[in-house]
Formats: C-alpha cells, sequence, structure tokens
C-alpha cells in the first residue's frame, strides 16, 4: 500500500495491474526456485550499510511472444547448435533492449526518473523513520 501511495499519480497501471492479478500477485511472483536476490546482489555492494533499500525496475520491449521466442532459439542454439549461439544471442539482447530506438530509450529514463524522484522525496519527507 505504501509503494502504490508513492507511485500513484495520474497512471492507472498499478490499479489495473491488482485489479487483474490482485495484492497478492506481484512482479516477483513465479520466482520461488530462482536462487540469488537483488538484495544478495546488489545490495552486497552496500555492506557497510546499517540499511539499504533497493528497488529495481523492469521495462517491456517488445510483445512477450518474440522474447519468448529469442529465449527458446538461443537456449537451442546452446545446446544444438554452437555455431548459431552469438546471432541467437543478439536476438536476445533484442527483444530486452530497442538499441535501434530513441524513443524507446528516452520513455524508460523518463519513467524510471519519475520512479527514482518519487521514492527520493518520500524518503527525504521522513515518513520513512
Amino acid at each position: 500500500d505504501v509503494l502504490i501511495s508513492i507511485l500513484q499519480d495520474n497512471n492507472l497501471d498499478i490499479e489495473k495491474h491488482i485489479a487483474a492479478f490482485g495484492k497478492e500477485i506481484s512482479a516477483a511472483s513465479g520466482y520461488d526456485d530462482v536462487v540469488g536476490t537483488v538484495k544478495g546482489g546488489i545490495g552486497s555492494l552496500f555492506s557497510n550499510a546499517k540499511e539499504a533499500i533497493l528497488l529495481t525496475q523492469e521495462f517491456g520491449t517488445v510483445n512477450p511472444i518474440f522474447v519468448s521466442r529469442a529465449l527458446r532459439e538461443e537456449n537451442a542454439a546452446y545446446w544444438h547448435a554452437p555455431g548459431k549461439r552469438i546471432e541467437a544471442a543478439q536476438r536476445v539482447r533484442g527483444a530486452f533492449y530497442l538499441h535501434n530506438d530513441p524513443q524507446w530509450k528516452t520513455d524508460i529514463v523518463t519513467r524510471g526518473a519519475d520512479v527514482f524522484w518519487k521514492m527520493f522525496k518520500y524518503l527525504e519527507s521522513n515518513e520513512y523513520n
């Protein structure tokens, strides 16, 4: 609820997500067997900090069908066609990073900065303490 109140503005994306999936479903859902965490990775860079708040953002690129296809092709090349691995890996990169789309880059920087400054303002307001 706190995160929703911080990030909520005129954008109804959060409310749409909750309406579709409920509050119990989050972006972290479905990763029960994953080893490692943001805290253990990026968080390890701040080992001397008394307290750290870690926030990650995920930005969409292309239709999930194309992402899935690129991942499957890369996996198949890894196991069965090593000579095609570089080409397949480039398609995976293309599914996650639109290097030839300046508008996408502008949009993700704008959205990322928006979330950063909203969190900064919230923490600066001493409501966090």
